[in-house]
């Protein structure tokens, strides 16, 4: 199985990593292929709204969000993790949620 984690933390020794870590062990002990995004390295500007996406699901950004969507719809399990502070998603990890939406509903529900 293939399995994608998306990684919200701006820290990557903080408390949210070994939480990863230990899903990562088991999953790996289960036979999945893993792969671990870093959200804060990677450029990812926020949806601009423009709707371009909705015909084919392809956004007009060019950011490392295509390889994040590329990874997600080829992952059978779908990993968020992030620390919550503030009640809220680390801003990283909102950004890709919010630009994987309007493509990722597309393909999900009309596709």
């Amino acid at each position: 199985m293939e399995t994608v984690i998306l990684f919200g933390s701006p820290r990557k020794d903080g408390n949210t990593i070994q939480i990863v870590n230990a899903l990562v062990d088991a999953l790996r002990r289960k036979n999945h292929n893993v792969r671990m995004l870093y959200l804060n390295d990677l450029n990812i500007r926020p949806c601009q709204g423009c709707y371009a996406c909705l015909p084919k699901g392809i956004c007009k950004i060019n950011d490392d969000m295509k390889d994040i969507r590329k990874y997600m719809m080829e992952s059978d399990l779908i990993v968020y993790a992030t620390p919550i502070i503030g009640m809220d998603l680390r801003d990283s990890l909102n950004l890709s949620w919010t630009e994987v939406s309007p493509s990722w509903t597309r393909n999900t529900t009309h596709g």
